[in-house]
C-alpha cells in the first residue's frame, strides 16, 4: 500500500508535511494547493429521482454556462423519462398481473451522477440512469461528459481517439472510428 504525504497549513504561514512519522515545515508561499472546480448537487424540479451537478467559480462565465447547460440538458431528458415512467406505471396499475403481483408494478426511476475527474483543468462527470418496470431486475444506462474547464468545450471520445490514432496504444486497441 502506497503512503501519501499529509500536508496541513498552520496559522503562522508555514505548512506541515508528514510522511512515515517524519515532519517537515515549508513556507506555504512555496506550495501550490489543488483547486478543482466547485460542484454542487441539485434536484431537477425538486424531485429526488433526478439529481445533477452544476459548476461554479470558473474564471470564464461563458465556459461555466456551457458546462452547466450540458449537465442540465441531461437532467431535463432524465426528468422526461421519469415522467413517462410514472405515466406507464399508472396505466399498468389496472392490469391483471398488478393485482396478482403488486410488487411487479411498483416502477422506479433514479438518475444520479458521480464526478470521475476534477483537476481544475478538466472535468469528467458520469451519469447513471436506472429504471425498474417490473420483472427480475431493472436496467441501467451510463453516459459520460468530459470538459475542458477553461473554455467549457465538451471532449468527445471520437476526438480523443483521433488524437491517439498514431500511438502504439491505439494500434493495439483495434478500434475503428
Amino acid at each position: 500500500m502506497r503512503r501519501c504525504p499529509f500536508i496541513s497549513k498552520t496559522k503562522s504561514g508555514w505548512s506541515e508535511i508528514r510522511y512515515k512519522s517524519k515532519k517537515a515545515y515549508v513556507s506555504t508561499k512555496y506550495l501550490k494547493f489543488f483547486k478543482g472546480v466547485t460542484i454542487s448537487k441539485h434536484l431537477y424540479k425538486n424531485t429526488k429521482a433526478v439529481t445533477y451537478p452544476q459548476v461554479a467559480g470558473l474564471k470564464s462565465k461563458k465556459a461555466q454556462d456551457k458546462i452547466n447547460a450540458v449537465l442540465l440538458s441531461h437532467a431535463k431528458a432524465s426528468y422526461n423519462e421519469y415522467l413517462q415512467l410514472l405515466k406507464d406505471e399508472k396505466e399498468a396499475q389496472g392490469d391483471k398481473i398488478c393485482k396478482e403481483y403488486p410488487s411487479s408494478c411498483n416502477y422506479e426511476y433514479q438518475s444520479s451522477y458521480s464526478v470521475k475527474y476534477n483537476d481544475g483543468k478538466q472535468l469528467s462527470v458520469l451519469f447513471q440512469d436506472y429504471q425498474y418496470t417490473g420483472g427480475a431486475h431493472g436496467m441501467s444506462s451510463l453516459e459520460g461528459y468530459n470538459f475542458t474547464v477553461s473554455d467549457g468545450k465538451e471532449i468527445k471520445l471520437r476526438a480523443f481517439l483521433q488524437v491517439m490514432r498514431n500511438t502504439k496504444l491505439y494500434r493495439n486497441m483495434r478500434i475503428t472510428i
